[in-house]
């Protein structure tokens, strides 16, 4: 806990194993202790109704992948919890970022249609940074707003 600057501390669900809330304790005053050093502790509980073993790596690759490598994604020393196949999160306000990352396994798998079948406006979006073919088409609710001065509007 002195040496590492990213961290993905796994344990039990604390409300199935209480015992286990001492070493989220610890990590906890590690992350206050070393604030200053600017390190992301994240701290994931898992609950024993969790499907198989590679639910439980997907959700820690995915989280590991949000918060080390997707900074504007999830904040530094964010805290999950696994139970079932749902990723849960703590916090009193709204964090549009953390939404995101978490409804990113929910949301349907892009289906690839022909343009000339498309019949309402579309942008390109990304999934987000370091996402290999994280390009894609989504429905454009804003495109009768004005365009910012770094976007561009192209007719096909």
């Amino acid at each position: 806990l002195t040496a590492f600057h990213r961290l993905l501390w796994v344990t039990c669900d604390e409300d199935e194993v209480p015992k286990s809330a001492m070493a989220s304790g610890l990590v906890r005053t590690a992350r206050w202790e070393r604030d200053h050093d600017g390190i992301n502790f994240i701290l994931l509980g898992i609950s024993h109704r969790v499907p198989s073993a590679s639910a439980a790596v997907f959700q820690m690759i995915r989280v590991c992948d949000h918060a080390f490598f997707s900074h504007e994604l999830v904040p530094r020393n964010a805290e999950f919890r696994l139970e079932g196949s749902v990723l849960l999160t703590n916090r009193l306000f709204p964090a549009t970022g953390i939404n995101e990352c978490i409804a990113s396994s929910s949301r349907p798998r892009s289906k690839q249609v022909a343009l000339e079948a498309v019949q309402h406006p579309v942008k390109l979006t990304s999934i987000g940074p370091h996402q290999p073919n994280g390009f894609h088409f989504v429905e454009d609710p804003e495109v009768d707003e004005p365009l910012l001065p770094d976007e561009v509007k192209i007719q096909i």
